[in-house]
């Protein structure tokens, strides 16, 4: 069913307009270059008066021969928007009904995109923090969108994840050999766990090697200056009898430190020097 016009006619308007015209520029001529003067100042508003009604009787003419002009026109368009009405009164149910499907069809789509990367990711090789990147990209609910194209996405994914994760482990391995070198120097070991997030941002080691170094010269400076500020005469008498003594350095939270001492009883206890590590 095609709709078609049964009976068409471009509108057609003639007016006199080489008359109207040569008429306007014949009787206007007169006014060109009117210089107003005190003494035809009278005159000039009463000529103003006739161009301006002059005008307006023209643009009256204009508009309404437009509206008259424009109702065929409206007419036709009232008419395809309540033959448009007449369909979309049908369409509406049926759009409602497809669409629902439609968003079955996308939420199947995401629970298999769930499934392909629970059951890809376990034999992809990447460590659990890598897996946690595999992402359900919005794509994947698409109606088009199949599950050999949802699978060959995900794999280019775990590719790329691969790549970051070799990565990785090249930057941790050299952080742990640093790191076990120079905790062979120092009473408190440095954890590599506290330099985890710098470890998986960077892209360079030894910027988070040079920051572990940093630490160590700080730790090492505060081991050196607990030592030295131990004087050999003043030791800390274990034993009330007097007759031997141990030097104690304790190492923890200040709470613990605290209990620690409490349980000191009887004993002479001579706080040296306190600080932070």
């Amino acid at each position: 069913m095609d709709i078609k016009t049964t009976v068409e006619q471009l509108p057609v308007v003639q007016i006199n307009f080489d008359e109207i015209k040569l008429g306007l520029e014949v009787n206007l001529k007169r006014y060109e270059n009117l210089v107003v003067t005190e003494v035809n100042y009278k005159d000039c508003k009463n000529t103003r008066k006739e161009l301006t009604s002059l005008k307006n009787s023209i643009e009256t003419f204009r508009k309404t021969k437009k509206k008259q002009l424009e109702q065929p026109i409206k007419a036709f368009e009232n008419q395809c928007k309540e033959l448009v009405k007449i369909i979309e009164d049908v369409e509406k149910p049926i759009k409602l009904a497809t669409d629902e499907f439609d968003n079955i069809v996308r939420e199947k789509n995401i629970e298999l995109a769930k499934k392909l990367i629970s059951e890809m990711s376990e034999e992809s090789g990447l460590i659990d923090f890598f897996k946690e990147k595999l992402s359900i990209k919005p794509e994947y609910g698409n109606l088009s969108m199949t599950e050999s194209k949802i699978k060959a996405d995900i794999e280019h994914q775990i590719s790329f994840l691969k790549v970051e994760q070799i990565n990785y482990l090249s930057r941790l391995n050299a952080v742990e050999a640093v790191v076990l070198e120079l905790n062979s120097q120092i009473k408190s070991d440095i954890n590599v766990d506290d330099y985890a997030d710098e470890i998986i941002n960077a892209t360079d080691s030894m910027v988070v090697i040079n920051h572990i170094k940093k630490d160590f010269e700080k730790i090492k400076e505060i081991e050196n200056r607990a030592v030295e500020s131990v004087p050999k005469e003043n030791i800390i008498p274990i034993k009330s009898s007097g007759l031997s003594f141990t030097i104690v350095r304790l190492t923890g939270d200040s709470e613990s430190i605290k209990k620690c001492l409490e349980m000191c009883d009887g004993v002479d206890v001579e706080v040296l020097e306190q600080g932070e590590i």
